[in-house]
This record gives structure tokens, C-alpha cells and sequence, in this order.
């Protein structure tokens, strides 16, 4: 797992808000260490791969991705 002082080098190296910020990956478990940091997350999941169980939106593209964030 992604240790939390991971995320706090990387805030503070580019100077943004955890809250401002958005995780993606392929590991649920990556996901909600960054959730509970205060990070948008989702949950990458390529093809026609079945998505597991998760509290995490899916991403499957570009069009995913957009969608989560809002836009």
C-alpha cells in the first residue's frame, strides 16, 4: 500500500490541496489510502474486465475519467 507521507511529498512538491486532487489506479486497496487523504479516486479498469465490488467510480477511459470528475 501507498504509504500516506507519499501523498503528502507530492502536495507538498506541487503545492496543491489533497482535495484538489485526483488518484487513479487499479488497486482498490491504493484507492482508499488516497480516499482517506480527502482525493477524488477511481478505479481503472481496462477492456471488458469485470469491475470488482468498490466504493471507487470505474474508469475505463477518458470519457470515465471526465465523467467522475465532474465535467
Amino acid at each position: 500500500l501507498p504509504e500516506p507521507a507519499l501523498f503528502e511529498a507530492t502536495r507538498r512538491t506541487m503545492s496543491v490541496d489533497l482535495y484538489d486532487c485526483f488518484y487513479l489506479s487499479n488497486n482498490p486497496e491504493h484507492l482508499d489510502t488516497a480516499k482517506e487523504l480527502g482525493m477524488a479516486t477511481g478505479l481503472f479498469v481496462t477492456g471488458n474486465e469485470a469491475a470488482p465490488e468498490t466504493e471507487h467510480p470505474i474508469v475505463r477511459g477518458f470519457e470515465d475519467l471526465l465523467r467522475s470528475r465532474g465535467s
